[in-house]
């Protein structure tokens, strides 16, 4: 209905690819610069490298449409889609294209969710099984945890230590599905500097 301001998607509708911008810019981003330009340099300490070849390819991804349904499409529809819902400011534009999703029943925050849920499925395809993050608030480590639960991969979360006492039910949230505790941690050699130079 051309007057409808609230729109389900069936799961059959949800898109096929995801569109990148970068083919279409008028100047292409700079290459990243820490650790390195090239994926090959992206790599930990060990020398391992810190994240699936797969999903470090994505960065510098040159097509206009990149394949969205893997099977790690699913995780989408973990806790359902998000509804959209059409705003004044199409007509104010004059425009159809301006929508807004509404995300109120998801867990974590979904675009968090979206985010982690690749770079947890080529993880996974890559064999590697475990998988860290740090978090502020609490959204990005709950949407890792939520991901490593659903692919099956050990996660370790650090929030930030003032949203880990001030937000207790974001770290609860993130327990379900992963570990960790605050940041600074007396775990890492970085958290044990900071906390000796201010406990």
């Amino acid at each position: 209905m051309a007057d409808a301001t609230k729109i389900l998607l069936d799961e059959t509708e949800i898109p096929q690819a995801w569109f990148n911008i970068v083919p279409v810019l008028p100047h292409p981003p700079a290459p990243p610069l820490h650790p390195g330009h090239a994926p090959a340099d992206w790599t930990c300490g060990s020398g391992a490298v810190c994240s699936a070849m797969r999903s470090c390819s994505q960065e510098g991804a040159t097509e206009q449409e990149l394949p969205s349904r893997t099977p790690c499409g699913r995780f989408i529809a973990c806790g359902g889609h998000p509804s959209l819902s059409r705003s004044r400011l199409e007509k104010a534009l004059d425009t159809p294209a301006i929508l807004l999703q509404i995300r109120g029943c998801q867990p974590g925050r979904q675009p968090q969710a979206q985010h982690r849920r690749g770079p947890s499925y080529y993880n996974k395809q890559a064999g590697i099984r475990r998988l860290a993050t740090e978090t502020g608030a609490g959204q990005c480590g709950s949407a890792l945890a939520l991901a490593g639960a659903f692919f099956d991969l050990q996660v370790k979360v650090y929030m930030v230590r003032v949203s880990y006492e001030q937000k207790p039910y974001r770290r609860h949230l993130w327990r379900a599905g992963g570990t960790g505790g605050a940041s600074p941690s007396p775990e890492t050699k970085a958290g044990r500097r900071v906390l000796a130079g201010t406990p």
